[in-house]
């Protein structure tokens, strides 16, 4: 198998939404409910695990590597913030949001590139079921633009109940057909979410436990988040 090039791969996909390490600087002034403004820098540092990626590319793929090890890969990521709407309301899923439209940048053994402008959404506090409308309205906007323009959970609205939160998600948590055995556990974390996902089938074959977490900070910005692929650290 490809193996560099695979390893590769799974860190830019993971790099939008599990992030670590995060900094920030600031200016000028947003709505009033939301912790980011027009002109705010965040940055992070995002770590692939070689060992647990190989794990599972074996499960998925069924024969043991036989290259040489190599070293984790780690990208450099920041976000501009370059605009924050007025609230804006969602008759569809019946929400008020707002768009943070953010500049993504990653860097790696010194090469830069910057994305296009990024919409992110995000839901007011009051929003029921928060997560599950963010992720509605994603995809409803993924399937009407056909591009990746717009992206879910990235920032979300401080002081957010989380407790309420992980509820929701248990609860309307879908059944996957493909995905007959599928045993999740989601909790509360302080300031973010917990999660265990058992029976996971992919390209037909059931792989080993996911689990990890992901904060916030006080501006409602990911600050830190793990994946774990059968108790190994991947991202």
């Amino acid at each position: 198998m490809k193996t560099r090039n695979k390893f590769i791969s799974i860190l830019c996909v993971g790099i939008l939404l599990l992030l670590s390490i995060s900094m920030k600087t600031s200016v000028a002034a947003p709505p009033t409910w939301i912790g980011v403004e027009d002109g705010d820098e965040y940055s992070w540092s995002v770590t692939a695990h070689f060992d647990a990626y190989i794990a599972l590319m074996e499960d998925l793929e069924g024969v043991p590597y036989t290259g040489p090890s190599q070293p984790d890969q780690t990208i450099k990521l920041k976000m501009d913030v370059v605009d924050v709407s007025d609230e804006l309301y969602n008759a569809m899923f019946d929400f008020y949001w707002v768009n943070v439209t953010v500049i993504m940048t990653q860097s790696y053994a010194g090469y830069e590139e910057p994305s296009p402008p990024l919409g992110v959404v995000v839901p007011r506090s009051d929003t029921d079921n928060y997560v599950g409308t963010a992720f509605a309205y994603f995809n409803e906007t993924m399937s009407a633009s056909g591009d990746f323009t717009v992206l879910p959970l990235l920032i979300v609205a401080p002081g957010l109940n989380w407790s309420q939160i992980a509820e929701e998600l248990a609860f309307e948590f879908p059944e996957i057909p493909e995905m007959p055995d599928l045993d999740y556990t989601i909790t509360a974390r302080t300031s973010g979410l917990a999660f265990s996902l058992e029976g996971i089938v992919m390209d037909s074959v059931e792989i080993d436990t996911m689990s990890g977490y992901i904060d916030y900070d006080n501006d409602g910005v990911v600050k830190s988040a793990v994946l774990r692929y059968g108790g190994a650290k991947l991202i």
